[in-house]
């Protein structure tokens, strides 16, 4: 027997790739490894040669032929320690006769995402905080430019207000002085009057730059170049003058009013800005919103998908089913994967157990009761004195013999009854009559009820309930039983069953001596005999509260010893409510 280690495949009588790390040769019970050192081949040819169908390929799930790799140095003792303890492993799985033709097992990774579980969350992580750091940071960018338009629009405002105050000041001031010129004549007033001028040609000028051209700048920009000389007559201005100075002062009240009306649009401008900007920004959390909660949704179902796929994989394997299809369909980061290839072994192991725990009740059915069988056909020839007459001493030995070897059929039995159980498939559910099945298991031990003048009371508020038959059957015959050789003497035993929330309890208590305390947690043990013995010609095996236990929990169900304050003993059944129990 050949067995490889490394990245390798077998096609036909060759090496698809390199050849393996190491070969252990197998032959008569010896392991002789040979190893590959670097590029330089130390195995044998011929054992690269061998016969395909004696190589025996590693499980990978056992952690070995995945990761059985040598450090690149020129000795082979150099391998990392937990190597060797798989390679170890395999030799002693191997002479245990463990290992028996696996094939290599490869979960599939994910090729667009990370295959790390830590490097999955860290991205969902990142991921999913992105659009909120991109909606804080627009949020950031929208106020400070919100802020920046208002002090700005502030600034100017407080210029161009005091502006326009200013040139109706200085209009007025411009007009004044022009008919005290004329009045006085004072040569003082003509200058004070060409620097007012000025003043508010500049003032104007910048003024324009805000109101841009409209009517009433072209207006005064038509009328200041008739005012600039001071044109006088008999102490007044010109007519003409005059209605120059009458149009120019109507002219700049109309443009200080027109100031103030593009002042306050400027104020609804903004209000206009903040509220598109608010849509634009509540829009924008939305739509980021969004994508965060797309986001949470898919990496929680990348990570909790797997975790499902295990948990799927953790029931399948506690119903004892197979995990075959489990093995192409699993997906998820590489620790979650190696927990599924963890399982897989495991899997593996409990198959194994199995098929030898059947093995071994082949063995039991077989090696133990053919021997009995002649040892009770032999008793029962010498019980009739077939072969000579026997005193009454020899009576008596035969009789212990026919005795024992009774009891000992009975305990194998049991003891194949009660693997046959476990070995069962999910239990059958059907409508079950309780008065039909508690009044045939009471009939069946009317006889030994009636020697120990035990009476039965039943009361039964459902009739009917929703169950496997022979499972349910087995218990309640398994718990009255107990009930009719542990009870005492001229007692009661009681039998009813009532429905409490979603579950259906079935309860059979007598009167007796009561169970010890410290034996109340070790009586659903099997094999397990308390200090009270069993009364009656039958001794007890200790199986049949263990096989009660299985046969409930097949049909989704609970047994429990439970206080009761009319019985010294109780054990409650408790079975999922259905709508056919209704």
């Amino acid at each position: 027997m050949i067995l490889a280690f490394g990245p390798y495949q077998a096609k036909g009588d060759t090496w698809s790739e390199a050849p393996p790390t190491c070969l252990i040769y197998l032959s008569n019970g010896m392991a002789a490894p040979h190893w590959r050192d670097g590029n330089k081949a130390a195995i044998p040819p011929s054992l690269l040669q061998v016969n395909p169908a004696h190589r025996v390929h590693v499980c990978s799930s056992l952690a070995i032929a995945n990761n059985f790799q040598p450090v690149q140095k020129k000795t082979k003792s150099n391998f990392r320690i937990h190597h060797l303890a798989d390679f170890f492993l395999c030799l002693m799985l191997i002479s245990n006769n463990v290992i028996v033709g696996y094939e290599m097992i490869s979960l599939k990774k994910w090729r667009l995402f990370p295959r790390s579980l830590r490097q999955l969350v860290l991205m969902a992580f990142w991921l999913v905080l992105l659009p909120l750091l991109v909606l804080a940071y627009q949020a950031y960018k929208s106020l400070d430019q919100l802020s920046t338009q208002a002090a700005e629009i502030n600034r100017s405002t407080l210029a161009d207000v005091r502006r326009s105050e200013a040139m109706i000041g200085v209009a007025l001031e411009m007009e004044r002085s022009y008919r005290q010129y004329c009045v006085l004549g004072d040569i003082r007033l003509e200058k004070l009057y060409q620097r007012q001028y000025l003043q508010y040609t500049n003032m104007l000028g910048k003024q324009i730059t805000m109101l841009a051209n409209t009517v009433y700048t072209k207006k005064l920009n038509e009328l200041l170049p008739g005012l600039t000389k001071i044109s006088c007559s008999n102490g007044a201005p010109e007519p003409a003058t005059n209605k120059l100075l009458e149009q120019f002062s109507t002219a700049n009240n109309h443009l200080v009013q027109e100031t103030r009306n593009i002042i306050f649009s400027r104020g609804e401008q903004l209000q206009k800005d903040i509220a598109d900007k608010g849509r634009f920004f509540g829009w924008q959390s939305l739509i980021l919103f969004l994508l965060s909660a797309f986001l949470v949704t898919l990496f929680t179902r990348m990570i909790i998908g797997p975790v499902k796929g295990i948990e799927r994989m953790i029931n399948r394997l506690g119903k004892g089913l197979s995990l075959e299809n489990q093995i192409e369909s699993f997906k998820g980061p590489r620790e979650l994967r190696s927990l599924a290839q963890r399982i897989i072994w495991l899997s593996e192991r409990l198959s194994w157990l199995e098929s030898q725990r059947h093995e071994f009740l082949r063995h039991i059915s077989h090696e133990l009761k053919t021997p009995l069988a002649s040892m009770r056909e032999g008793t029962e020839l010498l019980a009739d004195e077939i072969a000579g007459p026997l005193t009454a001493d020899q009576k008596e030995v035969v009789s212990i013999l026919d005795s024992s070897s009774r009891h000992l059929q009975q305990l194998i039995e049991q003891l194949l009854e009660y693997n046959r159980k476990l070995a069962d498939g999910p239990a059958e559910h059907q409508s079950v009559s309780l008065r039909e099945l508690v009044g045939g298991v009471v009939l069946s031990h009317q006889l030994p009820a009636r020697t120990k003048n035990i009476y039965t009371n039943i009361q039964l508020d459902i009739d009917y309930c929703w169950a496997e038959p022979n499972l349910l059957m087995k218990v309640i015959d398994n718990l009255y039983s107990n009930a009719v050789h542990y009870g005492a003497e001229s007692g009661n035993i009681w039998i009813s069953s009532r429905q409490m929330g979603k579950n259906l309890q079935i309860d059979i208590a007598n009167t007796g001596t009561p169970i010890p305390e410290l034996e109340k947690s070790m009586i659903f043990e099997p094999f397990y005999q308390g200090k009270l013995q069993r009364k009656g010609a039958v001794k007890g095996s200790g199986l049949g509260l263990s096989i009660a236990q299985d046969c409930i929990k097949q049909m989704g169900g609970v047994i429990h010893l439970i206080e009761s304050e009319f019985a010294d003993v109780c054990f409650r059944i408790e079975l999922p409510l259905t709508a056919k129990n209704d």
